[in-house]
């Protein structure tokens, strides 16, 4: 990878923000960088960013014992990334900005999922500088720092992550030196990438001071290995040593070694609580790995590939374990829903009865009575055809009186009006028969 050879003067243009509540159009050139102003429209607050290079720098993200990480924006490719500056009292130590630069060109050869990718490198105001993925979610130690304990799945799943990133860099020649929680990143999507590979490693290197005064200022004590405490020297061994303090950290909540040199100052504090002691429900097995990570001997401990077989195999245990209880759970749904189906069946059964029941109260109640019988039938047709003899004017009188005493029998088992109306109106039938008409009447 090429790095920028760098801009010696600081050239701050215009800048120009837009307030991210009412869109508002701010020139804040005049403010000084990272200071805070109201927005005139809506009044929200709002940062003044600062012009670093092409790049636009929004605010510190976080800062290390070696240098401060800003989040930006890259206005050439509209992305947000992190800049990594390093220290300008680091920079007192000869080398010390051309060891940064070399590791971080090194660390840019990586290609793996698992590895915070390094997108430049450079140099602007005599400030060296490496530009990287801009990971949102912050690093696990800082959920370790807030209080969040962590599951036991979650330090499987994302020290899995961490450790296949360090045998992708172990296999392009590359030793991280300064493993610890801070240093594991997570993405929008909950997935680990470890970061500053090799940079402690270069400071390392270029100081002459003894080891202590060196981790004093740089580096991470308690999570460094013996050997690196007492020799200044390492290898990869000495990163597995790192990761297993991590992977306690991750675990209990603490650090294994809080003080790492004890109080006489003669040497190492290597003793520290067992983790079933802290976490009583961690996976044996998982135990046992972080312990063997801890081994004071650098060749008793596991080399990357056992840590991933071992991780792995505890990942697959916790898939099945998730498999069964939802098959268990999935098992009482369908039994419910089956007796929820039952009890809706039974349901329709007993609608069903009791709506024909209620039809056959109902028909019986309705043949119960004599009159709505007639007048379901009877009443009707002696009505009609008694009617229609009566007002035949070719039939004989004998037979329309006998129709007239149908017609009256009729009004009177059908109860429609009076018997002085039922007379009338027969009277009215008869009419045009003279005298005669009196005598049907009764």
């Amino acid at each position: 990878m090429e790095c920028d050879g760098g801009e010696k003067k600081e050239n701050r243009g215009i800048v120009k923000i837009s307030c991210f509540s009412c869109s508002q159009k701010l020139d804040v050139t005049a403010f000084e960088p990272f200071s805070k102003v109201n927005c005139p429209s809506c009044g929200v607050e709002l940062i003044v960013p600062r012009w670093f290079g092409h790049f636009l720098l929004e605010g510190k993200w976080a800062e290390g014992g070696m240098s401060y990480v800003y989040r930006a924006i890259d206005p050439t490719l509209d992305r947000e990334v992190a800049i990594k500056i390093l220290k300008r009292k680091m920079l007192e130590e000869e080398n010390l900005g051309e060891a940064f630069i070399h590791e971080g060109q090194l660390a840019a050869r990586i290609n793996n999922s698992a590895v915070v990718p390094i997108f430049s490198c450079g140099y602007f105001n005599d400030e060296p500088y490496l530009v990287m993925q801009f990971l949102e979610r912050g690093s696990i130690g800082d959920l370790v720092d807030s209080g969040v304990k962590l599951s036991t799945e979650e330090v499987v799943k994302w020290g899995l992550q961490a450790t296949r990133g360090l045998q992708a860099a172990l296999k392009d020649g590359i030793e991280h030196h300064d493993v610890k929680t801070h240093n594991i990143f997570l993405n929008s999507e909950e997935q680990a990438k470890i970061g500053d590979f090799g940079l402690a490693y270069a400071i390392k290197d270029a100081a002459s001071e003894k080891i202590a005064s060196q981790t004093s200022s740089w580096g991470s004590p308690a999570y460094a290995s013996p050997e690196k405490l007492l020799n200044g020297k390492e290898d990869w061994r000495g990163d597995v040593f790192s990761l297993g303090v991590t992977f306690y950290e991750m675990l209990t909540g603490k650090e294994p070694f809080g003080g790492r040199i004890n109080e006489t100052g003669t040497g190492l504090n290597l003793d520290y609580t067992p983790i079933e002691a802290l976490r009583s429900e961690a996976p044996e097995d998982l135990i046992d790995l972080i312990t063997q990570m801890l081994e004071l001997v650098p060749v008793d401990r596991p080399d990357y590939g056992n840590i991933i077989q071992r991780l792995e195999k505890l990942e697959s245990s916790f898939r099945k374990k998730r498999k069964f209880c939802f098959e268990a759970i999935s098992g009482k749904v369908k039994i419910a829903a089956a007796s929820l189906i039952i009890l809706f069946l039974l349901l329709i059964v007993f609608v069903i009865v009791f709506s024909s029941r209620e039809a056959k109260e109902i028909d019986q109640r309705s043949w119960q009575s004599p009159l709505n019988f007639l007048n379901a039938g009877f009443e009707n047709k002696a009505l009609n055809h008694s009617k229609s003899m009566l007002c035949d004017a070719n039939l004989p009188v004998e037979l329309r009186k006998k129709a007239g005493l149908l017609y009256l029998l009729s009004l009177i088992i059908s109860d429609k009006g009076s018997i002085q109306e039922r007379c009338a109106l027969i009277r009215t039938r008869l009419g045009g028969y003279g005298s005669q008409q009196k005598r049907y009447c009764f």
